[in-house]
């Protein structure tokens, strides 16, 4: 005999299967942050940094220079909050923050044009990465001493 709870769960489930729509649609596609040319600019200028730890599509350097523009842009979103589009949310920061130790980013700043909203928002985004890594070394250096 069942009890309740499974009683319950099992039409629960009986429902969600029963009224799935076929005409539901996929998520939509990102809207791509740079174009074509934008992005031959920026790859310039990164020289050999384009393939360095990236494996497939979502990991590709256009991809990942996108998803971080995406959160610059993003009005103080949370890096959780990236669409998994761009891919795993961990891995987009983790590479950001190398990048960000490598001062690679300066020459993806200094390609995007110059009254373009998206530099301003990438490098204050930046901008407040390396203040954060200064004040967790200020921080450690003080620990030490």
């Amino acid at each position: 005999m069942l009890t309740e709870n499974q009683e319950s769960l099992e039409a629960t489930i009986s429902r969600l299967t029963q009224t799935q729509d076929a005409t539901v649609s996929p998520p939509p596609e990102l809207v791509p942050q740079l174009s074509d040319a934008e992005w031959a600019n920026i790859a310039i200028g990164l020289g050999g940094r384009l393939g360095a730890r990236a494996r497939g599509h979502k990991s590709s350097a256009r991809c990942f220079v996108e998803a971080v523009l995406w959160m610059a842009g993003s009005d103080d979103a949370y890096w959780r909050c990236l669409p998994i589009e761009y891919g795993a949310n961990h891995s987009v920061y983790v590479r950001f923050s190398r990048w960000v130790k490598a001062g690679q980013w300066d020459p993806v700043i200094a390609s995007l044009p110059e009254n373009d909203s998206r530099r301003q928002d990438l490098s204050r985004l930046v901008a407040a990465h390396r203040a954060s890594l200064d004040r967790k070394q200020r921080y450690a250096n003080q620990q030490a001493a």
